[in-house]
């Protein structure tokens, strides 16, 4: 019998079988492994992704704690001060509010290149808030314990005998107890430390909009003050930009109001809020940013002049929305602007220590193209006065690094420019000559902001206010006699040679540290007498908490207006510095203010991209 065998082909797929089921095996077992590793992965990132949200949580937490302590010690140093200021007087003042104390001193220092973006160095960290947290928790207990004795330490010392004559004779003192005592006088360091919860209504007033619309607002006022002459505030319009806005400014009638952000002005009407134009130069490149630093509109309202970061002015044809003349020579960035009442020049002031006035009188929106860049006076910060005419020589300070001019502002009468500058201190020179008449010291830290007065000078004295990163407001009495008229400001004035101006186109003037002033100069009338040009601080509004970046001055001059990093905007009374009210109504720092000329209406500009046209009633 033959012997039966396996045919080779049947071998074959079986071996085959075998080798797919080994690999299906091998891949399962991968698959098996992968799996867990997976879970595994999963595992682990869950657990990390807790431990995130449980830092997270914490740091929030501790950034929640800090802020409320830093709160709670800010307040208790503001009252310990203002308590400490009352101890020192004797005796509780009843006849007139106590001052604004100011917060402890920062050396922060903001510079001009950004004022929103500018670096900024960090505060100090109080000792206090380093004690470790067990320590802090027992640190009110303590100071709750040692609160009558330190009360008493604190009473002059007519109330400590009275106290004791009261513990050592109760009877004798039983009916003073019946007697209501006299209601507490209010002190107030800062009106932006006041918990609108406990302010009465009569003192403050809160928009109910909606907070998606970014109106939300509020204002509150000094309860200090008895007799409100701010009697109420409304926001009128809003006016959202698609940047920072870098300034705002009306026109001559109050009709229009103009803003600067980036790349581009914007004129609105100022009673309904609708954009009349946006003025946009074709010819800058694209890319990049362009700030528009500086916005101000000619007497008759027919023009604008703007200034920029790319150091040019441009005059714009509103009606037409073209440039129809560019006035070149500044070296770096446009912070400040202002036109003449008369129309007859401009003025500007830039980061490169100068302020140039500029002839107006060949720029006509009738032209076919835009003239040749106007004649122009320059007057540096080196204080280089004309040396033309008799005069008295004195020696010049040397030229700060931070001396780049922030502000500019034009006397009502066309007859003085005042500058402030990164080096502390606001400038006055007379337009006719170019002399330096005055050099007034004063601020701790830059000067951001000037405004004249109405001519012949508000209450008491003040000719000019300014506002620095000194946190103040200061009013300043010139001592200068008031000009009859507008002065033939510029009448055949032909370009300045450098010796007397004291620059040359690329950069400063090389020379000796020495300067003249004229002996014609309004620096000169009589009571006033060399190295006495100072000028004197009259007035010294305190009350914001930080860096005072804008002021402005009403028409009447009784009011003077200020804004701030801290997003308040303050009302000062101007004949006592008494703050009448403080609004808030910026999610960031107000950059620019300014006050109509036809009457009651204050636009802002801010941080927030956002431009705010308010009314306001004020009392007589």
């Amino acid at each position: 019998m033959a012997q039966h065998r396996p045919a080779p082909g049947s071998s074959a797929v079986t071996d085959s079988l075998d080798m797919i089921k080994a690999e299906f095996d091998l891949l399962t077992s991968e698959v098996a492994v992968a799996r867990r590793e997976r879970d595994e992965c999963e595992v682990t990132l869950t657990s990390q992704v807790n431990e995130l949200n449980l830092i997270r949580q914490s740091l929030y937490e501790l950034e929640t704690q800090h802020g409320k302590l830093r709160h709670q010690y800010e307040e208790d140093l503001t009252r310990l001060r203002a308590e400490l200021h009352v101890v020192r007087q004797g005796l509780v003042p009843q006849h007139r509010p106590p001052p604004l104390v100011p917060m402890p001193d920062m050396r922060e220092r903001e510079r001009m290149p950004d004022r929103e973006r500018a670096p900024e160095r960090g505060e100090r960290m109080p000792e206090r808030e380093r004690i470790p947290d067990r320590e802090r928790e027992r640190i009110p207990e303590r100071e709750r314990e040692r609160a009558p004795d330190r009360d008493r330490e604190r009473m002059p010392d007519r109330e400590r005998e009275r106290d004791r004559e009261r513990e050592r004779d109760p009877k004798r003192h039983k009916g003073d107890r019946g007697r209501p005592a006299p209601p507490p006088v209010p002190t107030v360091a800062f009106l932006d430390d006041l918990d609108l919860a406990n302010v009465p209504p009569h003192l403050k007033k809160e928009s109910s909009a909606s907070s998606h619309s970014g109106t939300e607002w509020f204002a509150v006022w000094n309860p200090a003050v008895k007799h409100k002459r701010i009697a109420d505030v409304n926001l009128l319009h809003t006016l959202l930009h698609e940047s920072v806005v870098c300034c705002v400014r009306f026109s001559k009638d109050g009709r229009f109001l103009a803003t600067g952000c980036n790349r581009t002005a914007q004129v609105y009407d100022a009673r309904t809020g609708a954009k009349v134009c946006s003025l946009i130069d074709p010819a800058v490149p694209k890319g990049g940013d362009l700030y528009i630093r500086s916005v101000c509109f000619s007497p008759d309202g027919a023009l604008l002049a703007t200034g920029a970061e790319d150091t040019q002015i441009r005059i714009w044809d509103i009606l037409k929305k073209r440039i129809i003349a560019v006035l070149s020579g500044h070296q770096q960035e446009i912070y400040a602007l202002d036109f003449s009442a008369d129309g007859r020049f401009v003025v500007s002031g830039s980061g490169d220590k100068t302020v140039r006035i500029w002839d107006m009188r060949g720029i006509s929106p009738s032209a076919p193209a835009p003239p040749p860049s106007p004649p122009c006076q320059v007057l540096t910060i080196t204080d280089i006065a004309p040396p033309t005419s008799p005069a008295i020589h004195r020696t010049s300070p040397a030229p700060t690094p931070d001396g780049g001019i922030t502000s500019v502002a034009i006397s009502p009468s066309g007859t003085r420019v005042a500058a402030g500058s990164l080096d502390a201190l606001v400038r006055v020179w007379d337009v006719r000559s170019g002399a330096l008449v005055r050099r007034l010291r004063g601020h701790g830290d830059s000067v951001y902001s000037v405004a004249f007065m109405p001519e012949g000078g508000g209450p008491r004295g003040i000719g000019l206010v300014s506002g620095g990163l000194d946190r103040t407001v200061r009013g300043w009495d010139l001592g200068l006699p008031v000009p009859p008229a507008p002065s033939p400001v510029l009448h055949g004035w032909k370009e300045p040679s450098p010796a007397v101006l004291g620059w040359k186109e690329g950069g400063p003037a090389s020379g000796p540290a020495s300067a003249t002033i004229p002996a014609s100069a309004p620096g000169n009338h009589k009571g006033w007498k060399e190295g006495d040009d100072e000028g004197r601080c009259t007035m010294t509004f305190t009350g914001h908490k930080d860096y005072v970046l804008s002021v402005a001055v009403s028409h009447d001059g009784e009011w003077v207006v200020s804004g701030s990093k801290d997003r308040g905007v303050q009302f000062w009374d101007a004949k006592t510095g008494v703050v009448q009210c403080m609004l808030q109504g910026h999610k960031n720092s107000v950059i620019s203010i300014d006050l109509s000329p036809a009457g009651n209406v204050l636009a802002t500009g801010s941080g927030d991209w956002h431009a705010r046209i308010w009314s306001y009633d004020a009392v007589p």
